[in-house]
């Protein structure tokens, strides 16, 4: 899909965007603050994990709504899956920069897995720490997802490892199909439609469509690998599988997507 005709510097959207970013950065300490006042309390490790990871889930609605508030965007998140979410492998497409926000607001007790720059900030690690997040690149990642799962907890991945350039140029990496095959748990869908493209990786902060983006979320029927590969196959043969299933998926559904979408229908996919 080409790019979108980009609104003008001095515009009301390029407005909303400076507004949301500015709405970011005041939102950026509350983390730290608030993981201070709870490790100060009397709390169990347990309980003092959820607290975080609550507070972050409802810094993170805050914002999505803001930026709605802000006219940046009109969001609708569809649940065609309305069950538990625990010891699911939260699996989703990636075409833009609010991704992890929009799931991490919509979907509780979330394991995320954080990029090693992160980890520089003194006050960001101590969060991550006490949120029980996983840093990417770690040579135990793998084990350490495993164990969440075990432990019930959700763990969300983005196979594509950045944002994507197309829709559906789907490059995935295996991943989440070894982190599935590995330890047997549920595959959780969540497609990300972003109509027109924005909040691209190769996109100024500014630079935000000329007409009003339309973002839907939608939570899919969870997959088993096992309902979908042959466990008979060696495993790197069913990670492999297993990748395709996916890509396949989430290529199908963008696709339907984009064609109703084409034909005018996108007042229904997108009524909030």
């Amino acid at each position: 899909m080409t790019d979108a005709i980009v609104a003008p510097f001095f515009s009301r959207r390029v407005f909303a965007a400076g507004l949301s970013y500015i709405a970011f950065g005041l939102f950026a300490p509350v983390p730290a603050l608030v993981s201070v006042v709870l490790a100060i309390l009397p709390l169990g490790a347990q309980r003092r994990q959820k607290l975080t990871r609550l507070m972050i889930q409802c810094l993170c609605r805050i914002f999505v709504e803001l930026m709605q508030l802000f006219g940046l965007y009109r969001y609708r998140v569809v649940r065609e899956y309305r069950g538990s979410v625990a010891a699911k492998i939260i699996v989703a497409n990636h075409p833009m920069l609010l991704d992890a926000v929009f799931i991490m607001a919509f979907i509780p007790n979330i394991c995320c897995i954080a990029k090693p720059a992160l980890t520089k900030n003194f006050f960001i690690r101590a969060t991550l720490r006490q949120a029980g997040f996983l840093v990417a690149g770690e040579p135990d990642l793998l084990d350490q997802m495993i164990l969440n799962l075990e432990k019930g907890e959700s763990v969300l991945m983005f196979p594509e490892g950045t944002r994507n350039i197309s829709d559906l140029e789907l490059n995935f990496r295996r991943g989440a199909a070894n982190l599935a095959v590995l330890s047997d748990c549920e595959v959780l869908p969540v497609v990300m439609e972003c109509r027109p493209r924005a909040l691209q990786k190769h996109q100024s902060w500014y630079q935000i469509p000329a007409e009003l983006v339309q973002i839907c979320m939608t939570i899919c029927p969870p997959i088993s690998s096992a309902s979908c590969v042959d466990t008979n196959i060696p495993r790197t043969l069913q990670y492999r599988a297993f990748t395709e299933v996916m890509v396949e998926f989430f290529r199908t559904r963008l696709t339907t997507a984009a064609t109703t979408l084409q034909r005018g229908q996108s007042a229904n996919i997108y009524d909030s």
